[in-house]
């Protein structure tokens, strides 16, 4: 299982409250940061919200039925409407 996979999973069974940034440093890796990004660039809505000093929470907004999960990418409406 990857970091992207690992984070992306944590983030799903999180919503809507979301997981802080010294649980992913915990549960998977230090360079959380670079994962999140890579999420981001691959399409997934992810917010960040400021709570005290150091602590952060990331949210994700893309819904857990629009996951590819086998390609950890988001599923676009296309995509949809072609599996109908």
């Amino acid at each position: 299982m990857t970091q992207k996979y690992k984070i992306l999973a944590m983030l799903a069974a999180a919503q809507p409250d979301g997981v802080t940034n010294a649980k992913l440093n915990d549960n998977v890796c230090f360079r959380y940061s670079a994962r999140i990004y890579d999420l981001r660039r691959d399409g997934f809505e992810i917010e960040q919200h400021h709570i005290n000093q150091g602590l952060w929470v990331f949210v994700l907004k893309t819904s857990k039925d629009k996951i590819d999960w086998e390609r950890l990418k988001p599923i676009q409406q296309t995509e949809l409407w072609e599996a109908v």
